[in-house]
């Protein structure tokens, strides 16, 4: 049936292909049965899978007026930004986002009439951003794979209406109330916690849940249903309901579960297996787990054709079917080795998503639970109650001491997480049923740990070998050296955003810039550690987010220009120093030994200013590369006049491409082959300057753009003497 479903998605006749030989074999030992209910499965699914990709894949103009239907539990207000999903007439669900125009406006959308849940919206049309940095996030597969058909980016929206009845009315009076009456930190992780309903409030936490490996008992999840649905019926029998008068009071409640929450594909899928494992104590026949597995993945399927391509769905059901393989370990800490046998056997997925792997995740799952289970869940759903009622302010002050206690001891499992990087999807699939294949064919334990832990390692270090990386992080620079199997690692600049004035209500609650692009790519290729990072100059969008960088990674050494470490931002960032950091000064002329040689060519004496920015080559094997920072065409000056062979194969251009940098005597002296520009999509500066890109089309430069092309990087193979320039996004135009 998986078969069935990818191959219509990714239109793949080579699954179908695969899909028949399995059939013939299925056919030549007379295992009939199966090839029967494979085509019974298909009558009800693919129809499904195919009006749904109907409505997905339908295209419109870029501009006009569409007539949605909102789910009123969608609306999450962040500052100036609102971001809600809408429906029209036809079925399809659109990712919609729309900018107040004043204080007043946002007010009134908090205070909105639920029952006003039609809306008229003037906006563009897209069907999302693509991939922009390798191993980043890609919109538009996200969007399609979770049903939607596009972004809509609003200009005006009026709000109708309408007297209806809907459940996500009901959910969204239950999140505004946790909103209305508790603290931001209390109503943000019982949102999460009953409800499903994850806005920037609660994403803030997740950095420091995420390495600790129980950020799933945040997540509205099978654990939640079982603990829920399990004390529904053991509060049913204690009140003397035999089983089968209990059935159905607990579909009753199951169904209100699913409303409440949100029903995403956990919730189903635990649901429906708690439902059937009821329903079979009453039936004449008998399922092993794999059949039960099977059953509600079949039913959930029916529900959510495209689930077998959302993160959620796949995390959902491969740490399921991995509980059915694990569930008869035995001994005293069975619950301990259950746990981390489940981690172990997923961590091929678990790299695929997220490039590490928390060693503690099993210990604290199997500690934590009780916690959870007992005071965290009861404790939460009184607080809940009582805001309907009176406001118990002693246990909800308590409540939220214990959240930032909480948070506060998991801050430190940072330091347990090893990085393993990205996994190719192809690998993720041989390596997973490998690890399972041989853990039921009772393999040495500890050899099977080594080689899962030991393959994802080293495919990644293959997978990223010596590259340099132009990372896309918008309107900024930040430029990775990467040598093979990550012996050095060195960071020039570390992007960050470009701050104006704003009033206090426009403010949001945002991921720092490398949180979205540098980080997730510096995690994808196993860094952990980096030799070096250097900061041109004092700018925002150069350094920005040193302070991130030096959190989440080790950093060896933080090189600046001297003199620029009395600049405002990088004084403010040298106050916050890790001890295990050294710092080193430099000042051209002067050189940096290593892996990747570099020398320093400017400046003398620095401020921390654009025209005072640290200028560096380097080579790698026969290929040069120029990094000139934010450097001025005085500067570039300076030095045609100081050095005489400034020539290099890559030149990266100064200040994003402004046409106060890239001289045209400049660009003539340096001869290079390609020349890259660091800028924004859509910048307000208007980045490159059409000035510099006729100077570069004059001269035979081919020229490479971040804000068009996403990442830029060159990856050399054992062999390869030069590297090709390679895009994430089309190709460069070559030079006309």
């Amino acid at each position: 049936m998986v078969l069935i479903i990818c191959g219509i998605y990714l239109n793949c006749p080579l699954l179908f292909l695969i899909l028949f030989l399995y059939c013939v074999y299925f056919c030549c030992s007379r295992q009939f049965k199966l090839v029967f209910v494979i085509g019974f499965c298909s009558l009800f699914i693919v129809p499904r899978l195919l009006t749904t990709l109907d409505k997905i894949d339908h295209d419109y103009t870029l501009k006009q007026e569409f007539i949605l239907k909102v789910s009123a539990d969608s609306l999450k207000i962040n500052g100036d930004n609102l971001s809600f999903h809408g429906e029209n007439q036809r079925g399809e669900v659109f990712s919609c986002y729309y900018t107040f125009q004043s204080e007043t406006e946002k007010k009134q959308i908090v205070n909105k009439d639920l029952q006003q849940n039609y809306a008229t919206i003037f906006g563009t049309f897209t069907k999302g951003r693509g991939q922009r940095n390798l191993a980043g996030f890609n919109q538009q597969k996200y969007l399609r794979s979770h049903g939607y058909c596009g972004v809509l980016n609003s200009k005006k929206i009026n709000w109708h209406a309408k007297k209806t009845f809907t459940w996500d009315q009901v959910r969204a009076f239950f999140i505004r109330q946790l909103k209305r009456k508790l603290p931001q930190k209390t109503s943000a992780y019982l949102g999460a916690l009953f409800f499903g309903y994850k806005d920037q409030d609660f994403k803030q936490t997740q950095g420091t849940l995420s390495p600790s490996g129980i950020l799933h008992f945040f997540s509205i999840s099978g654990m939640h249903v079982h603990i829920f649905l399990g004390a529904w019926l053991g509060l049913l029998q204690c009140l003397r309901l035999t089983l089968k008068e209990s059935l159905l009071p607990v579909l009753i409640f199951a169904v209100f579960i699913l409303l409440l929450t949100g029903g995403s594909v956990g919730i189903w899928r635990a649901t429906l297996l708690f439902i059937l494992n009821l329903l079979i104590k009453f039936l004449p026949i008998v399922l092993s787990p794999m059949d039960k597995f099977g059953i509600v993945l079949l039913l959930c399927l029916f529900k959510e054709p495209l689930l077998i391509f959302q993160t959620g769905g796949q995390l959902s059901f491969m740490m399921s079917l991995l509980l059915v393989i694990t569930v008869n370990e035995q001994g005293k800490l069975k619950d301990f080795k259950t746990s981390s046998w489940l981690t172990l056997l997923a961590l091929p997925l678990i790299c695929f998503y997220f490039y590490e792997w928390p060693l503690l995740g099993g210990f604290l799952t199997v500690t934590l639970l009780p916690v959870f289970k007992f005071f965290l869940l009861p404790v939460g759903l009184v607080i809940i109650v009582s805001t309907f009622v009176i406001s118990f302010d002693f246990l909800i002050h308590l409540f939220e001491k214990f959240i930032f206690l909480f948070e506060s001891l998991l801050a430190n499992t940072v330091h347990f997480t090893l990085p393993i990087g990205w996994v190719p999807p192809l690998y993720v699939f041989l390596l997973t049923f490998l690890g399972i294949y041989l853990y039921q064919k009772k393999f040495s334990k500890i050899k099977l740990a080594i080689l899962l832990l030991f393959f994802p390692f080293l495919i990644n270090r293959v997978t990223f070998p010596l590259m340099v990386a132009f990372v896309d992080v918008g309107q900024g620079d930040a430029i990775v050296f990467k040598a093979p199997f990550n012996r050095e690692v060195i960071l020039v600049d570390t992007g960050g955003k470009v701050l104006f004035p704003q009033e206090k209500w426009q403010q949001k609650i945002q991921n720092s810039n490398a949180q979205n692009t540098l980080v997730p790519f510096l995690k994808a290729c196993g860094i952990k550690k980096i030799d070096r990072v250097i900061i041109t100059h004092g700018d925002s969008d150069h350094m920005g987010d040193l302070d991130v960088v030096l959190e989440d990674f080790d950093v060896k050494e933080l090189v600046l220009g001297a003199g620029s470490e009395k600049q405002p931002n990088i004084a403010k960032s040298l106050n916050q120093l890790p001890k295990k950091t050294d710092l080193k000064l430099l000042s051209g002329a002067a050189s940096v030994i290593g892996y990747f040689p570099l020398r320093v060519f400017a400046p003398l004496k620095s401020k921390g200013e654009n025209e005072d920015s640290l200028v560096l080559q380097t080579q790698i094997k026969k290929q040069r590369f120029l990094l000139t920072g934010d450097l001025d065409q005085a500067g570039e000056k300076q030095l045609l006049k100081k050095y005489q062979n400034l020539k290099s194969d890559v030149l990266k251009l100064g200040h994003h491409g402004s046409k106060t940098s890239s001289s045209p005597i400049f660009i003539q002296e340096v001869a290079p082959k390609s020349a890259i520009v660091s800028c924004g999509l859509n910048n307000r500066f208007n980045h490159p300057h059409q000035e510099v890109l006729e100077t570069l089309n004059k001269q035979q430069v081919t020229t490479f753009r971040t804000d068009q092309q996403g990442m830029i990087y060159y990856s050399w193979g054992f062999l390869e003497p030069v590297a090709t320039p390679k895009t994430v996004q089309e190709s460069a135009s070559p030079p006309q």
